[in-house]
């Protein structure tokens, strides 16, 4: 195994765990989000603020026909064997699809608030700067991305009206959370371990 392909290895390895915990983080967002859907489609309801009379339309009962029990269940078995051939693509490309779109809005955060970092500490916009600042950005923000949702699934139990009782939604928040730290932990752990450079590491 040449150099090249040595540290290639290692950098990848340490992203394998890098991409689980981006995976759980967004499964986190998505579970916060899930606990204020009541409060969010109340929201959406009252600036929609929907006007449209509703019609009441008598149905007529349809007369028994043969064919036509045949045909609705040949469609209800083809929708059934679609949902499930959906179902399975989703289970295969959502975990690596939501990490990697984790991972770029992360970085690109990053990149985005370096300029201000620098300004703050009063340190010129340098390349040096611009790379020794970025990875720092980037944990920072992982640490936010796990937090916040933390936060806000224990503010949903002052909710008029809570969607998932309380009780199980902060224990799989907690859940979700843990296991996304567990994953960057081994991250920064094997980046040492491997000498893996911090601008490798997203």
């Amino acid at each position: 195994m040449n150099k090249k392909t040595k540290t290639n290895f290692k950098k990848n390895l340490t992203n394998f765990f890098g991409a689980f915990g981006y995976f759980f983080c967004s499964l986190l967002v998505l579970w916060t989000v899930i606990l204020y859907s009541n409060l969010i489609s109340g929201v959406a309801g009252y600036l929609s603020d929907n006007k449209t009379s509703h019609v009441v339309r008598t149905v007529t009962p349809a007369v028994g026909n043969p064919d036509v029990g045949v045909l609705q269940s040949i469609v209800g078995l083809v929708v059934f064997v679609v949902i499930i051939a959906l179902t399975m693509y989703f289970l295969i490309k959502i975990p690596s699809t939501m990490a990697k779109a984790s991972k770029k809005v992360v970085r690109e955060a990053a990149e985005s608030v370096v300029p201000i970092v620098l300004k703050i500490e009063h340190k010129a916009e340098t390349k040096k700067n611009h790379l020794k600042l970025t990875p720092t950005l980037i944990l920072v923000l992982k640490l936010i991305l796990v937090i916040i949702p933390l936060i806000l699934s224990f503010l949903s139990q002052f909710m008029d009206k809570q969607f998932i009782d309380f009780y199980i939604s902060i224990m799989v928040s907690l859940l979700l959370a843990a296991v996304s730290m567990l994953f960057f932990i081994f991250q920064y752990l094997f980046a040492k371990l491997l000498s893996v450079n911090k601008q490798e590491i997203w």
